[in-house]
């Protein structure tokens, strides 16, 4: 048999062509991004863009304008419209071009910020929406009250009330009266520059018309400050509520029942005794009367209501700041 051939490759030539190898195997794999990174120089700049605010309104301008704030329903609220706010019925209103600090107006926050960012002879209606919820009180048509009240036994005036309301010198110790003011007698117990303060001159077992009531109520005690009056109203009777009539069903010892008759749609005013408003009076509605309940609604609360203005920026001073 014919021997095979052996071919011997040096090992010089392997090591070199081990080398070739590894070359392009880098060539290829770092192409990709040697071509990718090639970008274009980005020239830079310190231009900044300037907007030209001169005629344009910003809180701490000085700004005059035309104006008339109205409820979604229509209702004008607020105008310096003259024509307009006297068939509105308005009482108080700005005569002529209202002028005044942006940020400042005293009305609400949202007045001055429907108007900030308008221009110089720009008229335009913008929505003003409530930033305050609806305010509503549900009431029983059976209703009830505490049978005691209390009432205070000093009460003070200024020197201009007293002087309008009686008609004798403040002297201490002078018995006054005045049964429009209070349905008994006072006693004036102190006088200063400013005030005359006075005692109610009661005793325990007087019956009176306490200011507020329809009925007479009998002094059950009293000390310095307070006078506790016990009611003494009539089964059957028929009074005058805030809200329409009422009549009296049942008198306890501890309670006064009666029944409501609502009147749809009366106005009236009453005072929160609850939340952040407590103590404030605000306009109220009779609304929704039913058999068992009837609401009242907050009224001719700007706050609470969908509005929208109607303005038109006549000038503007620029960053006044206040005035």
């Amino acid at each position: 048999m014919a021997k095979k051939k052996q071919i011997k490759i040096k090992k010089s030539h392997v090591k070199w062509a081990a080398v070739a190898v590894v070359l392009i195997l880098a060539a290829v794999i770092l192409f990709p991004y040697a071509t990718n990174n090639t970008t274009e120089p980005v020239e830079e700049t310190n231009i900044t863009e300037i907007v030209d605010t001169t005629n344009v309104a910003e809180l701490g301008d000085l700004v005059t304008i035309n104006y008339v704030l109205k409820l979604d329903n229509g209702k004008i609220v607020d105008t310096n419209d003259e024509v307009l706010a006297k068939e509105a019925g308005l009482t108080t209103y700005k005569k002529g071009p209202y002028k005044f600090i942006l940020g400042q107006s005293n009305k609400l926050p949202t007045f001055d910020q429907a108007i900030e960012g308008l221009k110089v002879g720009e008229k335009k209606t913008i929505i003003i929406k409530p930033i305050e919820p609806v305010l509503t009180f549900k009431i029983n048509i059976t209703d009830k009250k505490p049978r005691r009240i209390m009432y205070p036994r000093i009460k003070s005036y200024t020197l201009a009330e007293y002087e309008s309301k009686f008609q004798e010198p403040a002297i201490v110790n002078n018995i006054i009266s005045n049964v429009d003011e209070q349905p008994w007698p006072l006693q004036i117990i102190n006088v200063t520059e400013k005030y005359v303060v006075t005692q109610a001159m009661v005793r325990s077992g007087d019956s009176f018309f306490v200011p507020g009531q329809e009925w007479k109520s009998q002094v059950l005690r009293l000390s310095d400050k307070i006078i506790e009056f016990v009611q003494d109203p009539k089964i059957g009777l028929v009074f005058d509520t805030p809200y329409g009539t009422a009549e009296m069903t049942n008198v306890t010892i501890s309670n006064i029942f009666f029944t409501h008759t609502p009147v749809q749609g009366k106005a009236l005013k009453q005072k929160v005794t609850t939340g952040k408003q407590q103590g404030k009076t605000f306009d109220f509605e009779v609304l929704d009367v039913s058999e068992k309940d009837f609401v009242i609604r907050r009224t001719n609360y700007l706050a609470q209501e969908l509005a929208n203005i109607e303005v038109e920026v006549l000038e503007l001073v620029k960053d006044v700041k206040e005035i």
